[in-house]
C-alpha cells in the first residue's frame, strides 16, 4: 500500500508520485536494503523517503526529469542512514534497559496464535484509521507507524508542534470512539 500518497492532496501530484514510485522503487529499495541489511527496514526507508518527496512536490521543488534519478538516489541513501541510526539508538536503549531491568530480558516470545491475533488487530486498527480525516491519518501514521517525535512530525508537515499535539489528541479520541462503537457491535 502506498501510504505516502495520503500526504498529497492534489490528484495530479498523486499521479506524479505514483509514476516516480513505480519507475524507481526497485533500485531505491536495493540501495536501502544494502545499507540497512533488512527487507522490512528498507521498505520503511522507501516509504519515509516518498513522504519527504511529497513535501518537495508540494513546494514545487521537485527536480527535472533528467536529474530526478540522482536526486532520489541521494535521498534514499540519507533516509536509510537516518533509519539505521534510529534503529541503532533503539537497540542501545533496549540494551541499557535490559541492564537496568534484567528480568525483562528473559521475556517469552509470542507464539503463532498471538502473532496472528496481533496482525489481525493491526489490520482492523489501520482500517479504522483510514476513516479519519487526512490530517489525523498523517499524524497517527507518522507517530505510531514511523515512530516519529512530535517535533519531527511538525518539521515534516511544516506545522507547529502544538498543532501536531492537538491533531494527535483529537485523532486518538476519535479512534477511541470508533473502537468503542465497534466493541459495542461485537458484544
Amino acid at each position: 500500500m502506498l501510504l505516502f500518497l495520503t500526504f498529497v492532496e492534489k490528484e495530479e501530484d498523486k499521479q506524479i508520485l505514483e509514476k516516480i514510485y513505480y519507475q524507481y522503487r526497485e533500485p531505491l529499495f536495493y540501495v536501502a536494503k544494502n545499507i540497512l541489511k533488512d527487507h522490512h527496514l528498507a521498505e520503511d526507508a522507501l516509504q519515509n523517503m516518498f513522504i519527504k518527496l511529497a513535501r518537495y512536490l508540494k513546494k514545487g521543488n521537485l527536480p527535472t526529469q533528467d536529474k530526478i534519478g540522482s536526486f532520489l538516489a541521494v535521498m534514499i541513501k540519507h533516509t536509510a542512514i537516518d533509519l539505521h541510526r534510529q534503529q541503532w539508538r533503539q537497540r542501545e536503549t533496549l540494551e541499557i534497559s535490559e541492564e537496568v531491568f534484567p528480568q525483562s530480558a528473559h521475556s517469552v516470545l509470542p507464539g503463532p496464535e498471538e502473532i496472528l491475533l496481533n496482525q489481525e488487530a493491526y489490520r482492523q486498527v489501520a482500517a479504522f484509521i483510514r476513516t479519519l480525516s487526512p490530517d489525523h491519518q498523517k499524524v497517527l501514521f507518522l507517530r505510531y507507524f514511523c515512530e516519529r517525535t512530535e517535533q519531527e512530525i511538525a518539521d515534516l508537515l511544516e506545522i507547529k508542534r502544538e498543532l501536531v499535539n492537538s491533531r494527535l489528541f483529537k485523532a486518538r479520541n476519535k479512534l477511541k470512539e470508533i473502537l468503542a462503537k465497534e466493541g459495542e457491535k461485537n458484544e
